[in-house]
């Protein structure tokens, strides 16, 4: 077993020093990973459309153009407020950002992943169209005549 599959299993930490502390990213678990979702996708769309060129300029570019997003996985890291950030170092900002997206970037883009995503959907789906008629219930009785 290589030790990038161990630290998968074992989602151990990868320590990054920022805005005066030590923050150990981790892979994102189901509450954070929620809450980071609405940024994953703008910020994915910048990162694969950058040029392969310069990951400094790349990097830079996220922060210009994605900045929102890139904000917006720095609050789901630090459980802090966006408004927090405000006065925080770039670089800093930029190194955090890069061990966030390092760690989490096979949720977001490893395709066995996507497979597991899509079955699962596609479970819930055939489960709502099976049952979803039969087990809900509408709490009016449409049908009763109103005696007057």
């Amino acid at each position: 077993m290589s030790k990038s599959e161990l630290n998968d299993i074992e989602n151990a930490p990868v320590k990054v020093r920022a805005f005066g502390r030590e923050h150990e990213v981790r892979r994102f678990p189901l509450g954070k990973m929620q809450r980071a979702l609405e940024y994953i996708a703008p910020l994915g769309y910048l990162m694969r459309s950058a040029e392969k060129g310069d990951v400094v300029e790349t990097l830079v570019q996220a922060l210009a153009i994605g900045g929102t997003p890139a904000i917006g996985l720095l609050y789901v890291q630090t459980d802090e407020p966006p408004e927090w950030l405000e006065d925080k170092d770039p670089i800093e900002g930029l190194e955090l950002l890069a061990a966030i997206v390092e760690v989490n970037a096979r949720y977001f883009f490893d395709s066995a992943n996507t497979s597991r995503l899509k079955a699962a959907g596609a479970r819930i789906q055939h489960a709502i169209e099976t049952f979803g008629g039969a087990t809900s219930t509408n709490s009016s009785n449409t049908n009763t005549p109103i005696e007057t």
